[in-house]
């Protein structure tokens, strides 16, 4: 036995307003729209040819968002290339100097490329031996050895030098 549908789901309206809108809601949809397909029960999953547009577009806009992160955070990852092109340099002259036990000095660094506009930043890596200031001035605290760097930018481009401290050397008398 075949269930009977009707082939249209509204037909009793009079001037554009339905007459029963209770009736209405209850009645089967277009017979063209689920032709040959049976009913679903109750707590059933939608079939996917019944899946509704909205529902479709949730898990595209999903993974739309998951590709534009995914593509963001490699941009952020290469853009630091970008930054510090290989025709940007800091240049020291010196590798390596030796300076004694409470000697002072400066230190002078060359920038080249697009960075030569901004100022250089200068470290030490070790504050007990070498202290050094923003300007590349330099104290010589104690003996031992620390490494100065030059860096401009973001830090990618950058030079060091070795600074050797020499104990202070006292006179017996």
């Amino acid at each position: 036995m075949s269930k009977k549908i009707p082939a249209k789901p509204f037909s009793n309206y009079q001037e554009g307003k339905l007459q029963n809108p209770a009736k209405a809601q209850n009645q089967e949809p277009n017979a063209k729209s689920i032709a040959g397909s049976p009913t679903p029960k109750a707590g059933a999953p939608t079939p996917p040819s019944q899946v509704t547009p909205r529902q479709n577009r949730t898990g595209l806009l999903f993974i739309l968002v998951i590709v534009i992160a995914l593509a963001s955070a490699y941009i952020g990852f290469a853009a630091n290339d970008l930054f510090a092109p290989a025709d940007n340099r800091v240049v020291i002259a010196e590798t390596e100097l030796t300076y004694s036990e409470g000697d002072v000095g400066r230190l002078t660094a060359r920038v080249e490329g697009e960075f030569d506009r901004y100022d250089l930043f200068w470290t030490s890596s070790n504050l007990d031996i070498v202290y050094v200031d923003n300007g590349g001035n330099l104290a010589a605290l104690s003996p031992g050895r620390a490494i100065i760097t030059a860096s401009v930018g973001n830090g990618t481009v950058k030079d060091t030098i070795i600074i050797n401290v020499d104990a202070l050397e006292t006179l017996d008398e």
